[in-house]
Order: C-alpha cells, then structure tokens, then sequence
C-alpha cells in the first residue's frame, strides 16, 4: 500500500505485517514525461521494430530514403536485429536514469552528440549524399535534441538537506497560497 507522504517525490510503501521487515520501504519517484522519455520511446520502438521486421530498414518512408540500400541479405538482418537488441537496451536505460547535472552532462549528452555525428556520416556515405533525407538524418536529430536536453536541463541532484529544503518551501508556498 502506498503511504502519503508530504515528501514531494517519495514515496513509501507499508511493509507487510509479520515479515520480519518493519521498516518502510521509501525510493525516490522517477520524474517522467520529460524529452529523455520520448526519446526512450522512440529508440523502444526502433528496437522492437528492428528486432521482428528488420527489412524495414531497406524501406523508405515517403521523401526520406530508407537507412540501408540494395538486398537485405540474412547476416545483414541477424545484424540489424542484434541492432534491434541494442536500441532496446538505449531506450531502457533513457526512460529509467534519472539524468542529473553528473550523469546528464557529462555521459549521456555528450554519447548522444557522438550518436548524431556517427548518424550524420553514415547519411554522407549513402545513396544520395548528405543532401538527401535519411533516417539517419530523423536520428541524428533526435540524438541532437537528447543531447540539448540532457546537457542543458538535467535533474537536479537530490541530497537530504537539499530535498528538505525543496520540500519547506513547497510547505511554505502551499501555506501561503491557503490563506
């Protein structure tokens, strides 16, 4: 059972009775529905669509061409599918870290400038040149975008005194807008 608390982003869970472990159980709620989310959902979804329809990846969609060229042969799909794993593994870990000053600056945005610039050179060496839409031009700017986000607005880092102080002025400013 969950308990209210007035803790903000804590949250606390009642232990069972009789289990020995009396103590509650408390962890600090992920702040979702940022662009690290949306980023995490589109790289889901590119790794579960690389995962079971890997020759997706020789279709282009409209005006952007598709991200590889000529036959899908079986190890190129075995590779793309390995891909597929690997976008997986990406869009857990964006939708599950909480990206603060430290991590968010420092690895995440600046893996995501190297994803875009890896995206960028590969779009320059396929048919059509730079000049063409890709997809490798919707993921590096994608990846442009997490990187802006992670660098620029990141979480911030949460200590015990710093949370206590967060939480009093929130008490204050409820307090001050009752009366």
């Amino acid at each position: 059972k969950k308990i209210p608390l007035e803790a903000g982003r804590l949250v606390c869970l009642k232990p069972k009775e009789g289990n020995g472990n009396e103590n509650l159980n408390c962890f600090a709620a992920m702040p979702h529905g940022d662009f690290s989310d949306y980023t995490a959902y589109a790289h889901l979804t590119f790794g579960i669509a690389s995962m079971y329809k890997p020759e997706l990846w020789w279709k282009g969609i409209g005006p952007i061409q598709a991200l590889l060229t000529g036959t899908p042969t079986p190890d190129a799909e075995k590779v793309v599918r390995m891909a597929g794993g690997l976008l997986l593994l990406i869009g857990f870990v964006f939708y599950v870290v909480r990206w603060n000053t430290v991590n968010g600056r420092y690895a995440a945005g600046p893996a995501c400038v190297i994803c875009a610039l890896n995206a960028v050179s590969i779009a320059s060496t396929s048919k059509g040149g730079i000049r063409t839409a890709s997809g490798w031009h919707l993921y590096a700017s994608l990846m442009l975008l997490s990187a802006m986000h992670f660098m620029l607005n990141p979480n911030p880092v949460w200590t015990s005194k710093t949370l206590k102080k967060h939480e009093d002025e929130k008490k204050a400013k409820k307090a001050a807008k009752n009366r």
